[in-house]
């Protein structure tokens, strides 16, 4: 049995048929490898890798407490090969000292107004026992240590970003990577545009 043979204008559209097949075969491959790169890459990591993130509504005094020690320029920091280890040495011992700094003695402890006056503050007109004082602290309670060790953790792993320029590194290359997601995204809309005259 002899096949038939195809006119030139059925070869033509049988062409034109697999050619449009196949391109939007790679175009919906390009989208479907654009959209798994846009999950993996975070254009917010920039502004997140400074952010120690430790103050809760029951403890929202800790970074008030450790002061620049949660800035995000250690994070942007260029410091020596071994400043990781360095701050993973010395910063139980920092804690320790904002501990001891807030946990009076037993006299103070038992004595609230020694302890204000400890702090300097004597009562006022607004305030006359010292102890109603807003700026007066009490002492650390168990819960109130272990948050300040935790965040002392967290200032560990923080400033370690900033040995050998670690933390800068990243930045940089994630704001390499969200210019390019930028630019891809400015493309993509061009390409379903494309794929749009393609379906119609």
């Amino acid at each position: 049995m002899a096949k038939q043979q195809m006119t030139p204008e059925e070869q033509m559209d049988k062409q034109h048929q697999q050619s449009m097949e196949q391109r939007q075969q790679q175009l919906a491959a390009q989208m479907a490898r654009e959209r798994s790169q846009e999950t993996v890459r975070n254009p917010n990591f920039h502004s997140e890798i400074g952010d120690a993130d430790v103050d809760s509504d029951q403890f929202d005094w800790i970074s008030d407490e450790f002061g620049p020690t949660f800035s995000k320029a250690h994070t942007h920091g260029n410091f020596h090969e071994e400043y990781g280890l360095e701050r993973d040495i010395l910063q139980p011992n920092v804690v320790e000292r904002i501990i001891a700094e807030s946990n009076p003695g037993r006299s103070l402890r038992e004595n609230p107004r020694l302890l204000a006056l400890a702090q300097g503050i004597r009562g006022s007109e607004q305030y006359p026992n010292p102890t109603d004082d807003p700026a007066f602290r009490k002492p650390m309670t168990a819960a109130e240590r272990r948050v300040a060790r935790e965040a002392g953790k967290v200032a560990t792993v923080q400033q370690s970003l900033g040995a050998d320029g670690k933390g800068i590194d990243s930045q940089t290359t994630v704001k390499t990577e969200n210019e390019t997601i930028t630019s891809e995204s400015e493309e993509k809309r061009g390409l379903r545009q494309r794929i749009g005259g393609v379906f119609r």
